[in-house]
């Protein structure tokens, strides 16, 4: 065996602190890349938590958009439902005005109708009764004596 000499062993020497400082570089960078796999890791985890509470987000909002517009709709519906029954009320009384106006004016037209019956009859009694019992007294009564003869 030949057994190596000075110069040969601090060659040597030289040759493996170079490849220990390239070990140690190596080793740095695969650390470095081990951390940039693990932060990429981490981002691409990152990026699927963003997408999936965007997507929590939108239907939140879109839950929410459906609730204002059931509300706004059953809104609506309870105004309409308001208007109506305001002019069904107000219809409502108008016609018992009405009603109350046509029956103050039947009653107010029996009462004239039954007094002028009452006037009609009263003014009939009073032609019969009065004039006609005066006309027949103020009337001479006459009486003819006359015979008539037949030729035959």
């Amino acid at each position: 065996m030949v057994w190596f000499g000075k110069r040969e062993i601090s060659r040597l020497e030289k040759s493996i602190s170079e490849l220990e400082k390239q070990l140690r570089t190596l080793n740095g960078e695969r650390d470095s890349i081990l951390e940039e796999i693990n932060l990429g890791d981490k981002i691409k985890q990152l990026n699927e938590r963003i997408v999936t509470l965007e997507i929590q987000e939108a239907k939140i909002k879109e839950n929410h958009e459906r609730e204002k517009r059931e509300i706004e709709h059953m809104v609506g519906l309870q105004r309409q439902t308001m208007e109506f029954e305001k002019g069904s009320a107000t219809k409502d009384a108008v016609l018992s005005v009405r009603e109350e106006s046509l029956n103050s004016e039947r009653v107010q037209f029996e009462k004239q109708m039954d007094f002028i019956t009452s006037r009609f009859n009263d003014e009939v009694k009073y032609l019969k009764d009065d004039i006609i019992k005066t006309l027949a007294e103020r009337i001479p009564v006459v009486t003819v004596d006359k015979t008539i003869t037949q030729k035959m």
